[in-house]
């Protein structure tokens, strides 16, 4: 085993974890939020942030508790990983991170720093606008471009687009999301009339496909 900051990783110098259900290793260039002791008495990250570039970072967790490859228990992980990956974050969140534990910031690089600084809501405003817009020309294609780009500033558009909906009328649409990478099978509108809009979120690149169910 390699120790690396305290912590104790793979003979690799990287991270086993699970991504779209595939398995693969990531380098040390992450961001630590919580540890665990193993029974070695040595300190083993149970939640981490992989920055992916361009503001946005992939949140790991632990979800093996027994890996050998971690000193924690017995278990090989041969069908699994010990680290799995939960969701992608952007700016706004990681800025909250900060806020809650600001010794996470000797943690970052330049270029993390940068994207942290830049942020700014008003870019926030100005994409939920387009969202209004898109509805108006019932555009399913701009839609899926204004929610996407909402996604990629770590900002959930679904709830504004509820609200907005019930507004113009549109009383008898529901929104559902539902992540592309795992199998959900969309309901059936329960009542005539009903439309409902499935917003298919592709987590890895936070684009969407919009499906229309009548």
């Amino acid at each position: 085993m390699d120790s690396v900051r305290g912590k104790i990783l793979p003979p690799s110098d990287g991270v086993k974890v699970e991504k779209g259900g595939k398995k693969k290793e990531v380098t040390m260039s992450r961001i630590v939020l919580n540890e665990i002791e193993n029974q070695y008495g040595e300190l083993v990250d149970e939640e981490f942030l992989v920055y992916q570039g361009k503001g946005r970072w992939d949140y790991y967790y632990l979800q093996c508790y027994s890996s050998s490859d971690l000193g924690l228990g017995t278990c090989q992980c041969v069908s699994h990983s010990p680290y799995r990956l939960s969701k992608t974050i952007g700016v706004k969140e990681m800025k909250e991170f900060l806020e809650e534990k600001p010794s996470l910031i000797s943690q970052l690089s330049d270029e993390e720093k940068e994207y942290i600084k830049s942020y700014n809501e008003s870019i926030v405003t100005r994409i939920l606008n387009d969202l209004l817009v898109a509805i108006d020309l019932s555009s399913v294609e701009e839609l899926e471009k204004c929610i996407s780009s909402c996604y990629k500033i770590d900002v959930n558009p679904l709830p504004r687009l509820r609200e907005v909906l019930k507004e113009l009328g549109y009383s008898n649409v529901e929104v559902m999301y539902a992540i592309a990478q795992e199998y959900v099978l969309p309901p059936e509108p329960e009542k005539e009339g009903e439309i409902i809009i499935v917003v298919w979120h592709y987590v890895e690149d936070n684009e969407v496909s919009i499906e229309v169910i009548e």
